[in-house]
């Protein structure tokens, strides 16, 4: 049986299209240059796989670096947290907006609400308190 490059392309997108589920999770928020930094410790020197709750606002929001550096939400795992989830662009907007509105100074729990494609980055996700 021949099959078309196109037909298969099509079949490739549904089964892709299948396993992108909606999902919310709630934890803590952090930029992703503090995270990627010697041990994961961010720059305001909050351990960020043993305390994240002591990673602060104003490190996500006012400096640029971790401002323009990417967002993810982290989940705990045994002892230690890790990223659950990466944010695309409209997370990071959304993240953004809320690190620019919240009244918080640190202890950023989120709930992300978007489509989890398997690739560990969330689509489209909003970020609310």
């Amino acid at each position: 049986m021949l099959v078309s490059k196109s037909s298969l392309l099509i079949l490739s997108f549904a089964a892709v299209a299948q396993l992108a589920v909606s999902v919310s999770h709630t934890g803590y928020l952090i930029d992703l240059y503090c995270w990627n930094r010697n041990k994961n410790r961010a720059l305001d020197g909050a351990d960020m796989e043993n305390r994240p709750w002591d990673h602060t606002v104003h490190c996500m929001r006012d400096v640029d670096i971790c401002r323009n550096g990417g967002f993810a939400v982290l989940e705990l795992v045994g002892d230690k947290y890790q990223i659950k989830y990466r944010l695309d662009s409209t997370g990071v907007s959304n993240a953004l907006y809320y690190v620019d509105t919240t009244s918080k100074i640190r202890d950023v729990i989120v709930t992300v609400t978007g489509t989890d494609d398997g690739s560990g980055t969330l689509v489209s996700a909003t970020v609310v308190e």
